[in-house]
């Protein structure tokens, strides 16, 4: 049963993201993607009580999954723990930037929205990596700081404002790279 269900979940929320990208989170219409799946509201309510708010969730929490799992195969070969840690943001930004460039929000509001939502669900799968690579960079003496969630705090909220200037100058791909490479400096000099 768990199977089906996890089948039909999946099935459901590929849909929407095909609408998210194609409309934005705000401008997908429940009723007209339930109507194309040829399945109900409720149906749709059962798999995502929060509506499209949790679809929205649920599908970029399973994209920081499978993100997460290629990342850490890949840093466990880079020497110290500062340049573990500067390759996990560049990968982040190489991992969301495409979804922020491909935003269909019509408004700065409902971008706002989305993106955190989407900076949630990375959030919180990047979460223990993240805060493990700070641990052990703390450890051994690579890194500095004294709260373990005040400093992950500051680190996901530069990360998230960056992206908001990013899709704000979505007409300047070089700003883009310029706000990237300054939230990574940003956040590697408050650790050290």
């Amino acid at each position: 049963m768990d199977g089906e269900y996890d089948l039909k979940k999946r099935a459901i929320a590929a849909k929407f993201k095909e609408c998210f990208f194609e409309y934005g989170m705000v401008d997908t219409i429940i009723t007209q993607v339930t109507q194309d799946m040829h399945i109900s509201k409720k149906t749709f309510y059962k798999y995502f009580k929060g509506g499209k708010q949790e679809c929205l969730y649920y599908i970029f929490a399973k994209i920081a999954e499978e993100s997460l799992s290629e990342l850490t195969s890949q840093i466990n070969g880079i020497g110290s723990l500062k340049n573990q840690f500067h390759s996990v943001l560049e990968r982040m930004f190489t991992i969301v930037v495409p979804f922020v460039e491909g935003n269909k929000a019509q408004t700065e509001a409902d971008y706002l929205l989305e993106n955190q939502i989407v900076g949630e669900a990375f959030s919180k799968i990047f979460e223990p990596v993240i805060k493990n690579l700070l641990r052990q960079g703390k450890l051994a003496g690579e890194f500095e700081f004294k709260d373990l969630d005040l400093i992950y705090g500051a680190i996901t909220a530069l990360i998230k404002k960056s992206t908001v200037l990013i899709h704000q100058d979505l007409s300047l791909p070089e700003r883009r790279h310029e706000i990237e490479e300054e939230t990574i400096r940003l956040i590697m000099k408050i650790l050290v």
